[in-house]
């Protein structure tokens, strides 16, 4: 990808609202004639849990590109979209304001959260994704609800 081509950040998990919230950022940069930088963020550098649908299971960060990569393309198959996949570690908010800096992304789009005791507690003291990524990058940020 050229540094003179409109990218837009999609900031993902390994959960189950990842399929829902890329199918939405490839709609907008389909729309908006886009590519996508297509960022897996994981807090812990030696595992990852990956919720895969039929049993959840840890995957080290060598190994996260392989094992969603196949979940990538289903995702955006038919839509006429380029994107890069990418694997960071650490805080989320943190590395997606990284990436959005260097590659100059148009807008950064993550997914939202239902709100449990943890996520509530989490929220409280640190904020959201969402919040904290607007704060650290110039590029606005899209949340997509939750699909249910």
């Amino acid at each position: 990808m050229s540094s003179r081509e409109r990218v837009i950040l999609v900031g993902l998990g390994g959960d189950d609202r990842d399929r829902h919230v890329l199918r939405a950022a490839g709609r907008i940069a389909t729309v908006r004639r886009a590519s996508l930088i297509v960022a897996y963020v994981s807090p812990d550098p030696a595992l990852l849990l990956v919720d895969s649908g039929v049993m959840p299971h840890y995957l080290s960060h060598e190994d996260m590109a392989p094992a969603f990569f196949p979940m990538v393309v289903e995702s955006l198959f038919d839509l006429d979209v380029r994107w890069e996949l990418a694997t960071l570690v650490g805080d989320a908010a943190i590395e997606l304001a990284q990436v959005a800096r260097m590659r100059s992304v148009r807008a950064a789009i993550v997914g939202k959260r239902s709100l449990g005791r943890w996520l509530r507690l989490r929220r409280i003291l640190g904020g959201s994704v969402s919040q904290r990524l607007g704060q650290l990058q110039p590029a606005p940020v899209i949340t997509v609800p939750r699909a249910d």
